[in-house]
């Protein structure tokens, strides 16, 4: 079993989906060529780094036959919870509010358009759980200022922020 090949299918077929939201982007015609780059490089890591290489079991379940996969048309939110609510603030690339903003932005625009056009393979129930939490930023910025004053403890009193810390990660939308 070539594990690089198999995730590079899966990293593929999320790509897919991606470039057709870019396209329906791009056609409207709404955003400049530099804006629709970052939006591509968001769902990109996104895809790539969380859904495939983070949640995915791609050595256990290669061929998604039970679901092992996560792919971008299959996101619900649960996995947004965990994104923009813990991942990213903790392990995303330059975690900023301004660029958390931006993803829950684009990812209100990302997923209406996937269930639009009859991509997105989630029940309703479940899209309308993803579309409301995507209503209330607030709790994401939250967490995201919650954990920007943990590092700061961090550097003052290590034994307190791990205890913090743990309390921070047991978060439960």
């Amino acid at each position: 079993m070539d594990i690089a090949a198999i995730r590079k299918k899966w990293i593929d077929y999320n790509d897919e989906k991606i470039c057709l939201f870019l396209g329906f982007l791009k056609k409207e015609g709404k955003l400049s060529e530099d804006e629709l780059f970052v939006n591509k490089k968001l769902l990109e890591d996104f895809s790539v780094d969380y859904l495939i290489d983070y949640e995915s079991e791609l050595e256990e379940d290669p061929d998604n036959e039970d679901f092992g996969i996560i792919t971008i048309d299959t996101v619900t939110a649960g996995f947004l919870d965990d994104y923009l609510g813990r991942w990213f603030i903790q392990k995303g690339k330059n975690p900023t509010e301004e660029k958390l903003l931006r993803y829950i932005g684009l990812f209100n625009e990302f997923f209406q358009f996937l269930k639009d056009n009859k991509l997105y393979k989630e029940r309703a129930a479940q899209f309308t759980k993803l579309k409301k939490r995507l209503e209330k930023p607030d709790k994401y910025l939250n967490r995201h200022k919650e954990y920007q004053a943990l590092m700061q403890e961090k550097d003052r009193n290590y034994d307190a922020y791990t205890d913090m810390l743990q309390d921070w990660e047991d978060w439960d939308f």
